[in-house]
């Protein structure tokens, strides 16, 4: 079953080390985002025109607390695409499912 696919407003970025980044994503369409710990959101991301070449997917970091907040820890893999690590702002917009 296809889930349904949100905004999300990149709320807070905080740089942990030369390769890992921490993101607050808001999802102003829900009041709470309901997720289990250990699921993960895939993100649409600006990255090509294909959807499939677009679309990453990352686990929550963020305990199930009921708002309508997440955190995600990303990782930049030496060769790999860098989609959110290296361009996004606060205030940028991803959808995700």
């Amino acid at each position: 079953m296809l889930e349904q696919w949100y905004t999300g407003v990149v709320t807070k970025i905080v740089n942990e080390t030369y390769n890992t980044r921490r993101y607050w994503i808001h999802i102003p369409e829900k009041e709470a985002f309901h997720f289990k710990a250990g699921q993960f959101v895939t993100l649409d991301l600006p990255i090509h025109e294909k959807k499939n070449k677009r679309w990453r997917s990352y686990s929550i970091a963020s305990h199930p607390n009921g708002s309508a907040e997440i955190e995600l820890v990303i990782v930049l893999l030496e060769g790999a695409p860098a989609p959110l690590t290296s361009s996004t702002r606060s205030g940028k917009a991803a959808s995700s499912s």
